[in-house]
């Protein structure tokens, strides 16, 4: 979806501004231009992609920088040099994060199921 350039430059501003404000006096534009601009459909689906990419973008990082992360919780909770509560929370931070990569494995066979015996029953 192309946008004017001014459009565009307010779209980067609002997905690097903590508000719509500050958005749109990095833009260079009235706040209440930007304030029309997010009611049309065509900068909203913009805005909506945009973000979207941004957000794949940085789940993408986290998932490049994981491994580094469960790496460094297994340091902190083998180091015998460390304080007790840095080694009790790098313990219980390795749990949380395991019970809740459980949890997801789970929920995704359930809905794999579930979608299955659905297919199942529309080809019927």
């Amino acid at each position: 979806m192309m946008l004017s350039p001014k459009k565009e430059k307010a779209m980067l501003a609002l997905l690097t501004s903590t508000s719509v404000k500050s958005a749109a006096k990095k833009a260079e534009i009235g706040e209440a231009t930007l304030f029309r601009w997010l009611k049309t459909n065509s900068f909203k689906e913009a805005y909506r992609e945009a973000r979207r990419n941004a957000l794949e973008q940085a789940i993408l990082r986290l998932q490049q920088i994981s491994v580094t992360a469960v790496d460094t919780l297994e340091v902190v909770m083998n180091d015998d040099m460390a304080s007790a509560s840095s080694r009790v929370s790098a313990a219980r931070s390795t749990l949380d994060l395991t019970f809740k990569a459980f949890e997801l494995e789970e929920i995704e066979e359930r809905i794999d199921h579930l979608e299955r015996e659905l297919e199942r029953r529309e080809s019927q």
